[in-house]
C-alpha cells in the first residue's frame, strides 16, 4: 500500500470490525496505524479481497480479524494451483528464444517487469514482477477465476520441446496442445488413433516411389536412411508434417520385428530412432496391434 491510501484502509478496517463486533467496535488511531504497518507490503485491492474472504469464512468470520487473519486469507487466496511469486519469476523467459507456458497473471506481471529487464535491472524487474503478480493472482482467486495456462513460443526448438513436454507432464496443458504447438514431440494416442489403417497395395506403390527418389543435389538415388534423417530433422525443426506425409511414411516403410534394428521390406533398413517422433508412435502402435493379433 501507499501512504496516501491510509484513509481508505482505515475506512475498510473500521467497516469490517464494526460489522463483526455488532457495533461495539471503537476505532483507535494507534491500532489502525499498527494494522497499516503490518499490511503495508500488500496491495490495497488484495487486502480488500482478503477482508471480504475473512467476512465470508465460516469459522474466522465470526470474530474481529487480526493482521495475522488477513495475511492468512491472502496466503489462502494465492494457493489455487498457480505458482508462487518466486516460482513464477523463475519460469519467465530470459529472452525471445525461450518458450514458456505461463498463466495470464504471469504474462501480465511480465509486461510490467519487461522494461526493467530490457534496461538490465534484474533486481528491480524481479521486485516489480512479484508485486504485480501477487496482486493479479490474489484478485483472480478472489473473483473465482481458475488458472488459465497459455503458451508463448520461442525460437529455440529444443528448448520448446522440453518446455511443452514438461507442461504437458505437469497437467498444465493437454498433450494434444503440446503436440500441435511442437510436432517434434511424440504424438499422443488421441492423434495416432485418427490415422488410417495400413493399406498393403498402397504400401507397395509407396515403397517403389521411395526407392525411385533422387537426391536433387547429387542426382543419385536417395538412400532411405538419409531420407529418414532429413524428414526427422525437418519435423524436429518445427515443420508440421501433413497427414499425407505421415501416411506416406507408414505406407512406404513396412515394419518387421527382427531385432534391435527395425527392418523394412524391399531391402530398406532404417533404425527406429531415425524416424520422426510421430512416425515412431505409429510404428509402436502397429507393433502392439500385430502382437495382439498373433496371440489371438
Amino acid at each position: 500500500m501507499l501512504d496516501t491510501e491510509f484513509d481508505d484502509f482505515a475506512g475498510m478496517l473500521d467497516a469490517v470490525c464494526g460489522l463483526l463486533s455488532r457495533g461495539t467496535y471503537t476505532p483507535n488511531p494507534t491500532n489502525t496505524a499498527l494494522w497499516f504497518r503490518s499490511l503495508i507490503a500488500h496491495d490495497l485491492a488484495v487486502i480488500r479481497a482478503a477482508f471480504d474472504a475473512h467476512v465470508k469464512d465460516p469459522q474466522r468470520g465470526k470474530f474481529i480479524p487480526t493482521p495475522a487473519d488477513v495475511i492468512a486469507q491472502i496466503d489462502a487466496l494465492s494457493a489455487d494451483g498457480r505458482p508462487g511469486a518466486e516460482e513464477a519469476w523463475a519460469m519467465v523467459p530470459q529472452n525471445e528464444t525461450e518458450t514458456v507456458v505461463w498463466t495470464k497473471e504471469m504474462a501480465e506481471a511480465y509486461g510490467v517487469a519487461a522494461p526493467l529487464l530490457n534496461a538490465g535491472d534484474r533486481v528491480a524487474a524481479r521486485m516489480a514482477f512479484k508485486e504485480a503478480y501477487g496482486r493479479a493472482m490474489t484478485l483472480a482467486k478472489a473473483a473465482g477465476r481458475p488458472p488459465v495456462w497459455l503458451i508463448c513460443l520461442g525460437s529455440d526448438w529444443e528448448q520448446r520441446k522440453r518446455a511443452l513436454a514438461a507442461a504437458a507432464e505437469a497437467g498444465r496443458i493437454s498433450p494434444e496442445l503440446a503436440y500441435e504447438s511442437c510436432p517434434a514431440l511424440p504424438a499422443p494416442e488421441s492423434v495416432t488413433a485418427l490415422l488410417p489403417a495400413p493399406n498393403p497395395p498402397k504400401r507397395a506403390s509407396a515403397r517403389q516411389q521411395l526407392q525411385a527418389l533422387v537426391d536433387s543435389k547429387r542426382g543419385t538415388p536417395l538412400k532411405p536412411l538419409a531420407w529418414a534423417h532429413d524428414l526427422k530433422a525437418r519435423e524436429e525443426a518445427g515443420e508440421a508434417l501433413t497427414m499425407d506425409q505421415r501416411r506416406a511414411w507408414r505406407d512406404a516403410l513396412v515394419w518387421v520385428p527382427t531385432g534391435p534394428r527395425q527392418e523394412f521390406s524391399a531391402g530398406i533398413a532404417i533404425p527406429l530412432d531415425a524416424l520422426p517422433p510421430g512416425m515412431r508412435a505409429d510404428i509402436t502402435r502397429e507393433r502392439s496391434e500385430q502382437g495382439a493379433r498373433s496371440q489371438a
